[in-house]
């Protein structure tokens, strides 16, 4: 879900007040729905804006069906129409994740590798239309297991001359079909989805694209995300992930494993090193500060390489930071500021919801 949906959450994940049966309450509206205006700060779109909007079917369950839409417009040129269905059928047990987008947006590659020089920095515009879906059955144990499913239509333009991407050497230089199917393993036991205290989060898919799937590209992707939360004292939480990409040949250098953006590897470009596999480590210890601010320091380590043998100290690296967390409502979703430090320099983010 990207950064220009989540502000809904903040009106539509308050929950409902059922502890007192004496107090008259109007009754909950089953359908819901909001419209508003939504702006962040990356350094990948620099200051971004546009409109959000949240329908809510059974607002009164504990697992409303929602969908969610919006527009977004950056700094950098970049414009993004999404479309995010959450379907939940069968009491909450089953949920179907949609997701479709179209854009068209500018970007910067440095080459493929994890020691790439930030010299070889050259622009590129993909226009894409994608879709995923995510169909996962869980039990009572927050153990599941179910489907993924994706398709994207991409072109690639607006390249810079004389560059790697010009020449055609690289996979999906000049865009592609894509269509890839797998399946997906879940495990979730955090006490909340937004701001975990305690528990552990674990999510895993393999997804297969090549001729029997109509793709222009024959490539293999395996994921792995694992997290793990603990309550320290009060409201002080240790968190910490390891996420692993990887993909075997012929994967397009946009859908390449890759580290960097405001959520893994901050304080680095996102896609500043990519390759066939990504690995990445972060821990950040949260605290309160005062009323609902909270503050966060962080610190990760990661890289790329074209197999396992190539993570060398020269491919490995590290971000160091803080920030502070202000929580909008009761259901733990926070507005997040973020600098971080790289080898690279500094970035800032201003965004929502904790990074993992």
């Amino acid at each position: 879900m990207t950064i220009a949906l989540l502000l809904t959450l903040v009106l539509t994940s308050v929950s409902v007040d059922t502890t007192s049966t004496e107090e008259v309450r109007p009754p909950v509206r089953p359908t819901t729905w909001f419209v508003l205006p939504h702006a962040f700060y990356t350094p990948e779109t620099g200051i971004a804006g546009g409109g959000a909007a949240s329908f809510v079917f059974g607002a009164h369950l504990p697992r409303p069906t929602n969908i969610q839409a919006a527009v977004t417009i950056t700094q950098r040129r970049q414009f993004i129409v999404e479309v995010y269905p959450d379907i939940f059928l069968d009491d909450g047990r089953v949920r179907v994740n949609m997701s479709a987008a179209a854009m068209r947006y500018p970007d910067l590659f440095f080459g493929v590798g994890g020691s790439t020089p930030g010299a070889l920095e050259e622009s590129y515009t993909a226009t894409r239309f994608e879709a995923d879906v995510e169909a996962v059955r869980t039990s009572a144990r927050g153990v599941g297991f179910g489907v993924v499913a994706r398709v994207r239509d991409e072109s690639i333009s607006d390249v810079s001359p004389n560059g790697i991407l010009s020449s055609q050497v690289v996979a999906g230089s000049s865009g592609g079909w894509l269509a890839g199917v797998g399946p997906m393993f879940v495990a979730d036991t955090r006490d909340n989805l937004f701001t975990a205290s305690t528990g552990h989060y674990v999510r895993a898919f393999a997804i297969y694209h090549g001729a029997a799937t109509t793709s222009s590209f024959n490539f293999l992707r395996l994921t792995f995300d694992a997290r793990r939360f603990v309550t320290l004292r009060g409201r002080h939480i240790a968190a910490a992930q390891v996420f692993v990409d990887a993909t075997t040949s012929d994967a397009p250098f946009t859908l390449m494993p890759m580290v960097g953006g405001s959520r893994r590897l901050r304080g680095y470009h996102e896609g500043r090193f990519r390759d066939r596999i990504s690995a990445v480590a972060q821990a950040e210890y949260r605290f309160p500060v005062l009323w609902r601010v909270g503050g966060a320091a962080f610190a990760a380590v990661g890289g790329v390489g074209h197999s396992i043998s190539d993570f060398s100290t020269d491919h490995i690296r590290a971000s160091i930071g803080g920030g502070l967390r202000f929580r909008l409502n009761e259901s733990g979703v926070t507005a997040r500021i973020d600098y971080a430090v790289g080898a690279d320099g500094g970035a800032l983010y201003l965004t929502l919801l904790e990074a993992f």
